[in-house]
């Protein structure tokens, strides 16, 4: 069997402070056929400056006008000639043995083998915490019950797939584009799982779920649902997709200390009764009666 060639994506924009530890994460892989590909999506601070310190012939550094992640991933893609395709955004990491599993994980299935995911911790005030949700068989159903955990970093795609299968380029969606293409991928593809925990994802409060402007989410959220309506899922699984996009509308909405968060609350319950169970909900209640109570905002 022919050694497989591994390529990485990584999409950029204004991440100079994070890259670095990014790229070294990559080049200390014990497994060593890979490509990286950096698309720098039009940044205006030294990143590309960072990317040229490494002096390394698996790195290529493209840089384009910006048009937001979706975009910059396809270009990625587009350019990857590794027989299996994966994603890492620029300011996460991952373990030096990341790949070498994921290559051991393929060649045990390489006759069917067409996506896989391999879980991630999260880094959160300096603790990793496991937040894949433990029962997650078929990923399928999974992704409709538990939301996006697949996130980017832990996905493999063979070449083909992944160049047929591209991010949704709607700006606007930015920031629930990859939960929409699993979504999508889903219905065409078994996503198998190899359930070890291999990369680092780094919660920093500049990254894109701490949402500021909660207009831009709703839009967001909102446009989510449109274009998963089209995948063909059926009334009851939708609402239950439906239930949580509102829930999490919700939970932004109440560490806003914005009322409003009840309305979606309520939205999410009629959807999909439930949610009333999950820790979100518990979260933005709590959140909502410590702003009504005692004027402070959630967390």
């Amino acid at each position: 069997m022919k050694q497989i060639l591994v390529s990485i994506v990584i999409p950029t924009y204004n991440r100079a402070d994070f890259i670095g530890e990014t790229i070294k994460s990559v080049l200390n892989q014990t497994y060593s056929n890979f490509e990286i590909i950096i698309v720098d999506d039009g940044s205006t601070d030294n990143t590309k400056e960072v990317v040229r310190s490494f002096a390394d012939s698996r790195i290529s550094y493209f840089k384009k006008q910006n048009e937001e992640r979706a975009v910059a991933r396809n270009y990625g893609t587009e350019k990857a000639k590794g027989d299996f395709i994966t994603f890492l955004d620029s300011d996460d990491v991952f373990l030096d043995f990341h790949l070498a599993e994921a290559v051991s994980f393929i060649k045990a299935h390489i006759s069917d083998l067409e996506i896989f995911f391999q879980p991630y911790y999260l880094l959160l005030e300096g603790q990793r915490k496991n937040k894949i949700p433990q029962k997650i068989i078929p990923i399928a159903k999974s992704l409709i019950k538990k939301g996006n955990f697949m996130a980017c970093q832990g996905v493999f795609l063979k070449n083909e797939v992944a160049r047929n299968n591209s991010f949704n380029e709607d700006r606007l969606l930015s920031g629930s584009e990859d939960y929409e293409l699993w979504l999508r991928i889903s219905r065409k593809f078994k996503i198998e799982y190899n359930p070890v925990y291999s990369s680092i994802l780094i919660d920093h409060q500049g990254r894109s779920q701490h949402y500021r402007d909660t207009s831009l989410l709703i839009l967001r959220k909102e446009l989510f649902l449109k274009y998963t309506l089209a995948h063909g899922y059926s009334k009851p699984e939708f609402r239950v997709i439906s239930s949580g996009a509102y829930s999490y509308i919700a939970l932004h909405l109440s560490l806003q200390s914005d009322n409003t968060a009840w309305s979606w609350l309520l939205k999410a319950i009629d959807c999909d009764l439930r949610i009333l169970f999950t820790k979100r909900v518990f979260v933005t209640i709590k959140n909502l009666f410590l702003a009504k109570f005692t004027g402070i905002k959630g967390s």
